[in-house]
Order: structure tokens, then C-alpha cells, then sequence
């Protein structure tokens, strides 16, 4: 008599066995609920942060803040994809957020960088000045200089050159036309969240505010930011796995999820 374990590769064993889950569901199952688990508690625990927090420049504090914060994040997201449409049509390209099935390099990566990194640096300044809300330090302007080089040196690292080699992470972890990987896709968004997160929020908010306190900046503002952009990128993969993974249209809204989260964190790290 031959006996048919469960495996991942293999739902055999629950067809000969009624009553049982495959083994592969079951995982899938608890995957899901486990990434739902960790994307609500950081989403949540990263909001509570922000509205507990005592900033020396912020007027505003409590929920006030963290209102400000998503304030920000819409605007910052919507100027993010309008200079990214904009680029795109100068420099007669289309990624499609990614479900065009190609990524951009070199030039396109600096330019995908000064999309996001320009509304980072101009939009809060513009909400403080119409809104009388302080937000940007004196030397904000001396950090969003830095901001543009580092996030252009972090595109670059990601997404690589225009070298007919692909040399970014990007290419290493996932590359373009693989079968779908959950594990490969979380790692890349926690390559994302790794160097976004340490290359543009910690330098930022070192020569900002260069007198705030070291926990703060390592715990507050880098790694719970960069934890809740990576739970919430691994919870939208796995719920709509394996199509957000290979279907065109759940990619480019994967993309447009992962651009919303990413000015989220961001503006919950480097500002209030």
C-alpha cells in the first residue's frame, strides 16, 4: 500500500482523503492570514506612532498629525504619478507600474527617482506655507539635496544601468519573466523597504533635524515605516497570488498600491 504524503507540490492526498485540506491550501491559508495579521498591526502600530509622537517643530499633534501625514500622502502620490505619466511620455517609454513587463534602467531608474523624491521635498513645503502647519526644518532644503542623490543612487541599485547585462537587484531577486515566487517577491520588497528606508529617510532626518533622539530615528522612523511597507506590499502579493504576479493588470495595481504605500511610510518617517 503506498502512502501519499501531503506536500506543497501535491494535492493528491486530499483527494483520496475527503475531510482534509491540501497541504498547499492550508499554507496559502495561513500565509494569508498571517500577512493580514502583520500588514494591520504595522499599518496600525505606525499610526499610533505618528499621532503619540512629540516632535519638536510640529504645531499639530495626536490624531491632528497623523491626518496631516495622510494629507501628504495623497498629495505626494498624486504628484508622484503625474510626474511619472509626464516622463514617461517625454521620454517615449511605458512601464505600465511595472505590467508592461519590462523595468526601467539606468536614466529611466534616475528618472523614476526624481519622481518620487521631487514631491517629497516640494509638497510639504507648499502645505506649510498655505496652511501656516509647521513641518520642514530650516535645513530642509540642505536635506532634500541629499535626498535626490541618495535616491537616485538607490534607483540605480535597484533597478540597475542601461548595461546590456541586467545589474540591479531588481533583475538578481526577481527577474522579469520567472514563474511566479511569493518568497522572491517579499524579498524584494524588503530589498525596497531596506535601502529606501535607510538611504533616504535616516540621511534626511540627520541633517534636518540632526538633535533628535537615536531611537526615534532608527526604531520610529525607519524601521517601523519600512516594516509597514512591507507587510502591506506581502499582504496585496499574497491575497491576489499568483496574478500579482503575472497578470498584467494586477501588477500595474500592485505598482499603484505600492506607490501609495511608499509615500505613506515615507512621509510618516521623514516628517511630523
Amino acid at each position: 500500500m503506498r502512502i501519499i504524503y501531503p506536500t506543497l507540490k501535491s494535492k493528491s492526498w486530499s483527494f483520496n482523503h475527503r475531510g482534509f485540506v491540501p497541504a498547499e491550501n492550508l499554507a496559502v491559508a495561513f500565509a494569508k492570514f498571517g500577512s493580514f495579521i502583520a500588514n494591520v498591526a504595522t499599518l496600525v502600530g505606525l499610526g499610533l506612532y505618528i499621532s503619540d509622537r512629540r516632535p519638536t517643530l510640529a504645531t499639530k499633534s495626536g490624531p491632528e498629525a497623523l491626518g496631516i501625514v495622510v494629507y501628504l500622502t495623497l498629495l505626494v502620490a498624486v504628484f508622484y504619478g503625474v510626474l511619472w505619466i509626464v516622463a514617461e511620455w517625454i521620454r517615449k517609454s511605458n512601464y505600465g507600474a511595472g505590467g508592461a513587463g519590462r523595468m526601467p534602467a539606468g536614466w529611466d531608474a534616475v528618472v523614476l527617482s526624481l519622481t518620487l523624491t521631487l514631491p517629497l521635498g516640494i509638497v510639504p513645503v507648499v502645505y506649510q506655507h498655505l496652511t501656516g502647519v509647521a513641518i520642514v526644518y530650516q535645513l530642509h532644503w540642505r536635506a532634500f539635496f541629499i535626498l535626490l542623490l541618495l535616491g537616485a543612487g538607490s534607483h540605480l541599485l535597484i533597478y540597475g544601468t542601461d548595461s546590456e547585462k541586467p545589474n540591479g537587484l531588481r533583475q538578481r531577486i526577481l527577474p522579469e519573466g520567472g514563474n511566479p515566487d511569493y518568497t522572491r517577491a517579499v524579498s524584494m520588497e524588503a530589498t525596497y523597504g531596506l535601502i529606501f528606508f535607510s538611504l533616504m529617510v535616516v540621511p534626511y532626518r540627520l541633517i534636518a533635524n540632526p538633535t533628535q533622539s537615536l531611537p526615534d530615528l532608527v526604531f520610529g522612523r525607519t524601521l517601523l515605516p519600512a516594516l509597514t511597507f512591507v507587510c502591506g506590499m506581502a499582504f496585496f502579493i499574497v491575497i491576489k497570488f499568483p496574478r500579482s504576479m503575472n497578470d498584467p493588470i494586477w501588477i500595474q495595481t500592485r505598482g499603484l498600491v505600492g506607490g501609495i504605500l511608499t509615500a505613506f511610510c515615507l512621509c510618516g518617517g521623514m516628517f511630523m
